[in-house]
């Protein structure tokens, strides 16, 4: 028995009320009764926790019965077990023999042999998850000096075996080979970090795989900055045997690829450089260990309706996150993830695009703010909170004297739902003792004006993008963090939420090519056959109540997942939304609608949306309307677009709430949409120490000009909803100006209705969205 908990390894509360009664008379009871280990040969069972006993007492009785030997002797005894060998010393002082659990070693030399374990399973996952045949083959054949023998197992099944290699297809694959000669193309990716260094200390491998015939190198490294040289000392090599063949190479872009010395190797050798995320099979054992670990794995885990793992219970609204960045001193706000929530089941389907970060993104650029440390990621966030916070004993850590208290929090930890609060304000609180001004619109965007210049810093949780015209300004406010804060520099922003970006000279550009491929993947479509357009220009979409009922679930799965992809594809705004009215009663034309939209991204993969240093700031908005459009309610859908200069920096599509009777009140209702867009954007862009008069608003209906233009209250437009009348307001008041402009000119065009591919691919590039080759 003992007084002191901490020498158990398990420990549960006592079946019955038990009293320990001491020398004195006095007694005490026991609390707990559990497992002590001594060591690794020898453990105490049924060991008693007795409140208020000061020493530890060992019972020979029970140590006997438990089948060991005690032999005592003058000075020195032990206790030995069944097999003779020594588990436990016993020291003498004076009248009392004192257990010795810190010297209970045998000093004779042994050799210690490790038991056999003949679980299949164990030895599967043991030697690299290797085949069940393999492995009793190799066991019968005792061909692995300590491998037991095995029986084969036929109903034994490896999950992550599963996940990482049996990938099921819908059709046979179609082995696409671009190249007609050795040498011409050839595929990189690097492997690693190991697990394990190697005996000639390496922890990476580069694999180059030639394209058209398959062959394979790989060189291992310890550095990912050897990746250049081997490849440099490859190039060579095949140059020698194909003189003139390389012609490309195409990587995932990683940083062992994406520096100067490939950059300036290529450029002289005449090589282009290309970026494809695509695994090979040389390295797929290393996806099961992954997945062993719950990493991540190539494939899911499919679970009944109703059931989540690892998910929020929360509804998520597609509406209420912006997660664009648009530039170097820009980035996302939301949850940090890299693609939707897989099991999502609800969304917004009228979505609308504007945020801080896309108005601040073309202001960066045209200022041309060094693009040098643009992420800080804030490691300590824990803060005092200002509310009283109790939780629940965490398991493992009950006080056995208090099991029904609970702990009260001195601080705001990392999960609490008032952490990112209390971190905000702690946050906030600093930024403005030094002299940053909080935005009155985005109180998560902080300025600090320094002379003619500014440094723009915002918040996104854990992460602070920020941006300034001089270099000097953001050294400066690094190293402010660094003393406040653990404090770690990313360096260029190229890659953030699942957005990749890419910043030059004349401009930047955002895009999202690796979401698009793994989005492509997942729904067995990158083989698919491109197609100009994301929807036809004589589609229409209805409930088709006799149409052939599909999987819901993989429906909105698809909604979702190209929902997040418009971030940074405006153009398949209208399609998406359009096809997302249709996920409570989902049929095969709504599918196939759908899979039109993948063919699309397949044709248009490398696309980007530009915003370029030329740019001028000069704030601008489109509308337009496609009067009775849904063909179920006969309500119109409303369309609208907003520029700094020539980047775009919001855009929306949505259906109107309530039946229009005309043209020109479908027209007038898509520009007052357009006009609250703006005056939000003029508020915005005051933070930045910008203003505008007479904002212009280009729409292709004069009825609807009229209307706003003129204040007379007519009887033709007594029906229009009263709330639609503020454009009038702001109209006289000078905040925005409508102007006409040409119907084969409405850039908002794209976003209400269906076109050909023709006008489709004008007002696609009027919004930015071209190919990379197509930037300078």
């Amino acid at each position: 028995m003992t007084g002191d908990k901490d020498w158990f390894s398990s420990l549960k509360k006592a079946s019955k009320t038990e009293s320990i009664v001491f020398a004195d008379a006095s007694t005490s009871a026991v609390v707990a009764t559990g497992l002590v280990m001594v060591n690794e040969n020898f453990e105490l069972k049924n060991v008693a926790l007795v409140k208020d006993l000061k020493y530890n007492l060992l019972s020979v009785s029970q140590i006997v019965d438990e089948e060991f030997e005690v032999h005592f002797k003058k000075t020195r005894s032990k206790i030995f077990d069944s097999c003779g060998d020594s588990v436990l010393n016993i020291s003498r002082y004076g009248r009392v023999f004192k257990a010795d659990f810190e010297n209970s070693v045998s000093p004779v030399i042994t050799c210690l042999v490790a038991k056999f374990d003949k679980d299949v399973m164990f030895w599967h996952r043991r030697l690299g998850h290797v085949g069940f045949d393999h492995l009793t083959r190799l066991s019968g054949l005792d061909l692995v000096r300590g491998l037991p023998k095995l029986k084969k197992d036929l109903d034994l099944v490896c999950t992550p075996c599963r996940h990482a290699k049996m990938v099921s297809t819908s059709h046979a694959p179609i082995v696409s080979v671009m190249t007609d000669a050795p040498g011409q193309l050839l595929h990189m990716d690097t492997v690693g970090p190991a697990r394990v260094q190697s005996v000639g200390g390496k922890w990476y491998a580069l694999v180059i795989v030639d394209d058209f015939s398959r062959y394979s190198w790989v060189f291992f490294m310890a550095t990912k900055d050897e990746a250049f040289q081997h490849f440099r000392g490859l190039f060579l090599r095949l140059e020698l045997e194909f003189p003139g063949s390389l012609k490309r190479i195409r990587s995932d872009n990683g940083g062992e690829f994406k520096n100067a010395s490939f950059e300036q190797f290529c450029n002289e050798r005449g090589t282009l450089s290309q970026v494809q995320g695509e695994d090979g099979h040389i390295f797929e054992d290393e996806s099961d260990y992954d997945d062993d670990d719950e990493v991540g794995s190539a494939g899911q885990t499919g679970r009944q309706a109703g059931q989540t793992a690892g998910t929020p219970p929360v509804r998520p609204t597609h509406e209420e996150r912006s997660d664009r960045p648009g530039s170097s001193g820009s980035g996302t706000v939301g949850a940090d993830r890299d693609g939707p929530p897989e099991n999502s089941t609800s969304i917004s389907t009228e979505t609308e695009r504007g945020s801080t970060s896309e108005v601040a993104a073309p202001l960066h650029i045209q200022r041309r703010h060094p693009p040098e440390q643009i992420i800080g990621n804030i490691s300590e966030r824990t803060t005092r909170s200002k509310e009283e916070v109790y939780v629940k004993q965490p398991p493992g850590f009950e006080n056995l004297d208090f099991p029904n208290h609970v702990f009260k929090l001195s601080k705001a930890l990392y999960g609490l739902k008032q952490a990112p609060r209390a971190w905000y304000d702690r946050l906030k609180n600093f930024l403005l003792a030094k002299g940053f001004t909080m935005g009155k619109v985005d109180k998560t965007l902080f300025v600090l004006k320094h002379g003619d210049n500014q440094l723009f810093v915002q918040i996104y949780v854990d992460d602070i993008i920020f941006g300034c015209s001089t270099h000097a300004l953001v050294v400066d406010f690094a190293e402010t963090m660094r003393k406040e804060f653990e404090m770690s520099m990313m360096g260029e922003l190229s890659y953030f939420l699942g957005l990749q970006i890419k910043q030059t000279p004349q401009g930047t550009f955002v895009h999202q090519t690796k979401y698009t491929n793994d989005l492509l993947r997942r729904f067995k479509m990158e083989n698919c056959k491109p197609i100009s357009t994301p929807i036809g220009s004589t589609a229409v979409l209805d409930p088709d109540e006799d149409g052939e009922a599909v999987d819901q679930k993989e429906y909105r799965s698809m909604i979702v997942s190209l929902l997040y992809l418009t971030a940074s594809r405006p153009d398949i705004q209208f399609a998406v939304c359009l096809c997302a009215r249709f996920q409570a009663s989902t049929r095969a034309s709504h599918r196939q609608a759908v899979k039109r939209i993948m063919r699309y991204l397949n044709h248009t993969l490398e696309f980007v949306i530009w915003y370029s240093t030329s740019s001028s700031i000069c704030l601008s908005g489109y509308s337009d309307a496609d009067f009775g459009g849904c063909r179920i309610d006969r309500k119109s859908t409303s369309g609208t677009c907003h520029f700094l200069g020539t980047s775009l920096i919001a855009w929306s599509s949505r259906k109107q709430s309530s039946v229009a009777q005309s043209t020109a009140e479908s027209e007038y209702v898509a520009a007052a949409s357009c006009c609250s867009q703006i005056l939000w954007l003029l508020s915005t862009l005051k933070d930045y120490g910008l203003t505008f008069e007479k904002v212009p608003l280009f729409c292709d209906n004069t009825s609807a000009i009229n209307i706003a233009k003129n204040p007379v209250q007519h009887s033709r437009t007594k029906h229009i909803d009263i709330r639609f009348h503020f454009l009038r307001d702001h109209v006289e008041k000078g905040d925005v100006e409508l102007q006409f402009l040409d119907t084969k000119l409405q850039i908002a065009d794209i976003f209400t209705k269906p076109l050909d591919s023709n006008l489709f691919a004008f007002l696609r590039g009027e919004l930015g969205i071209i190919h990379p080759f197509g930037m300078v």
